[in-house]
């Protein structure tokens, strides 16, 4: 097995994003074309990274451009590309936009959901040392706030 590190584009700006970028934006969040597939995932001997953490600044200084293009994922666990995965060439410009700004939309809603999710996560932890957690609903999709 070949450990590989790759970078997810933490950006949500649809201006700073680079083509390969946009690309794996769409691609994790398109179905692919040629499979039931759901949207990318890296195989599992893939580590992936948000890109702008510490550790995946680190990964760009190891593997200069030369040997790692792009840096973002290419191969789905599905066996298929990411130009299956919402971007092949037929594609047009608009719908290529349209596509990453709904990809960008997505993030930053998973985003969102999670520092939510582990906020109501970490109430709830100190309350029930208080011997308050009858008061409290765990938060998250589909979950209420605390009461």
């Amino acid at each position: 097995m070949n450990d590989e590190t790759i970078l997810y584009p933490n950006s949500h700006n649809l201006n700073q994003l680079d083509a390969p970028a946009l690309s794996a934006k769409i691609a994790r969040h398109s179905r692919c074309d040629l499979c039931d597939c759901r949207g990318l995932n890296p195989p599992d001997d893939v580590t992936l990274l948000l890109e702008g953490d510490t550790e995946a600044f680190q990964v760009r200084l190891r593997e200069p451009p030369a040997e790692h293009p792009d840096y973002y994922p290419a191969l789905c666990k599905c066996g298929h590309t990411s130009l299956y995965h919402g971007n092949q060439d037929h594609v047009a410009q608009e719908e290529r936009i349209r596509r990453a700004k709904v990809a960008i939309r997505i993030d930053e809603l998973l985003e969102v959901s999670y520092v939510a999710h582990a906020r109501c996560d970490s109430i709830a932890n100190l309350a029930a040392g208080q011997g308050e957690a009858s008061r409290l609903q765990l938060c998250g999709p589909g979950r209420a706030e605390p009461a």
